[in-house]
């Protein structure tokens, strides 16, 4: 088992070298104890976030390792930007042992350079954080993400923006209801100068909620417009956010859960929904768009170009598997052009499909559990106007053992980018990061410290959906 101070009741009272991983084997019935057998991991090749991981090794030979989530990606001409939440080591003390935000910059494709020293740069002491995301408003970087005291967990949104040398003094989106609301999950595009921050806000104590949009630029985070909630007693689930370049369009997925006896009850599943800004009103385009009134939309994710609207999702019937569906909208209508896009339509799991485009050719990549007890792959395909294509074959870096997870996309030099994190037995979830390169998708090395570089120097330029 996994052995920690037995004073500390949070297993920070020694180091991976004085506690390490074991494996006891003990026989049922009477005879001598057979001994133990120790084992040391080390993260797959190619891993990009150094901070923690790699950076020493403890006295039995295990590498250290940080453990990250929540990926995000933006691109700046020469310039990419990529962000996640990460947690220091195992066994490490005070701040590092709870979830800060991190964000980099990489003007050459193979060196990543820290915006900040460290997590201070964005983070206060006492929080924890989560759900980071990142866009570039004419050419600032911008980062938001939910922040809160870790007891009791009353997470608000942060956000701020990079001037070159250092983060701008968080600006804080105070919830609209006051004390006992709290807003987590959120999303970021630009519109100009203007960063467009749409989140959830949820009452601590009822089943409902609401989607809000706030514009940053300076120092203030004005709202724009009231709640785009649907439903009387909605509770909003997923949300996502683009532009068409002047106005706002944002999708979200919301349900309706009833309290009483014998308990809680769901009488709306998870609905698709969608609404753009007029430039002086928000309007909801069609109804439901979920393929079943009585499916369950979730994961959502947008992008727009040619002067449509894609929207990417998942539905499931209540006891059947998720597929992964794909809109093209007008304001006033939705076209599906996706259908069940899995890799496997038959017992494939997929979550979290990931758009962007590059103004002709739409991309998406999303995490998917083949069966039941299979490893997720991550997954890649694109959009000519009229059929999709499988790019390639699964992207993980390491396609036997490792998971993936929390994936973000972007588009450089036409091509997809793509980081997400992976885990595989025995380690934590670590950072990588690809590229689609035409024929193949290849490594964006991690430059002189971490995991080996595979694929050489990453051609950066181009623009980012968020």
């Amino acid at each position: 088992g996994l052995y920690g101070d037995p004073a500390s009741n949070d297993n920070t009272g020694g180091t991976g070298a004085a506690y390490s991983m074991a494996m006891w084997a003990y026989c049922y019935s009477t005879c001598l104890n057979s001994g133990r057998t120790g084992g040391t991991y080390a993260p797959t090749a190619g891993y990009i976030n150094t901070r923690f991981t790699g950076t020493s090794t403890e006295s039995n030979g295990q590498v250290d390792e940080g453990s990250i989530l929540n990926t995000s990606l933006a691109v700046n001409g020469s310039t990419i930007y990529a962000a996640w939440i990460e947690s220091g080591k195992p066994f490490a003390t005070g701040e590092l042992r709870v979830r800060h935000p991190y964000a980099y910059s990489s003007t050459d494709g193979i060196t990543l350079t820290g915006l900040g020293s460290d997590w201070s740069a964005l983070d206060v002491t006492g929080t924890e954080s989560d759900n980071s995301h990142l866009t570039i408003a004419s050419g600032t970087p911008w980062i938001v993400w939910s922040n809160g005291v870790t007891t009791p967990i009353n997470p608000q949104l942060k956000v701020a923006s990079w001037n070159g040398s250092s983060w701008s003094t968080p600006i804080s989106i105070a919830s609209v209801g006051g004390s006992g609301y709290y807003r987590g999950i959120s999303a970021i595009t630009p519109i100009g100068a203007v960063a467009n921050v749409a989140s959830i806000e949820h009452r601590s104590s009822y089943f409902t909620g609401s989607v809000y949009i706030n514009q940053c630029s300076g120092t203030t985070c004005p709202q724009l417009g009231g709640s785009l909630t649907v439903n009387s007693g909605g509770r909003p689930l997923f949300v996502d956010i683009t532009s068409d370049g002047t106005n706002p369009y944002v999708c979200h997925t919301e349900e309706i859960v009833n309290t009483g006896t014998p308990g809680y009850t769901v009488s709306l599943t998870p609905q698709l929904y969608c609404h753009y800004y007029t430039g002086s009103a928000w309007v909801q385009i069609a109804a439901s768009l979920n393929q079943s009134a009585a499916a369950w939309a979730a994961d959502v994710s947008t992008t727009y170009f040619g002067s449509h609207l894609y929207v990417a999702y998942t539905e499931r019937v209540t006891a059947g598997n998720p597929k992964i569906y794909v809109y093209s909208c007008t304001t006033s209508a939705c076209t599906l052009v996706g259908n069940d896009l899995r890799n496997n339509t038959s017992t494939g799991w997929p979550w979290n499909p990931r758009l962007t485009n590059d103004g002709t050719t739409l991309y998406m990549t999303w995490e998917e559990q083949s069966s039941i007890n299979q490893k997720v792959m991550l997954r890649g395909q694109s959009y000519n106007g009229s059929s999709w294509t499988t790019l390639g074959g699964a992207i993980n870096a390491d396609t036997t053992n490792g998971s993936a997870a929390y994936s973000s996309l972007a588009v450089v030099s036409g091509n997809p980018v793509v980081l997400w994190a992976e885990e595989s037995p025995g380690n934590l979830r670590q950072a990588y990061i690809k590229h689609w390169n035409g024929a193949a998708w290849v490594g964006f090395g991690s430059g002189s410290t971490g995991g080996s570089t595979s694929g050489g120097k990453l051609a950066i330029g181009g623009g980012v959906r968020r």
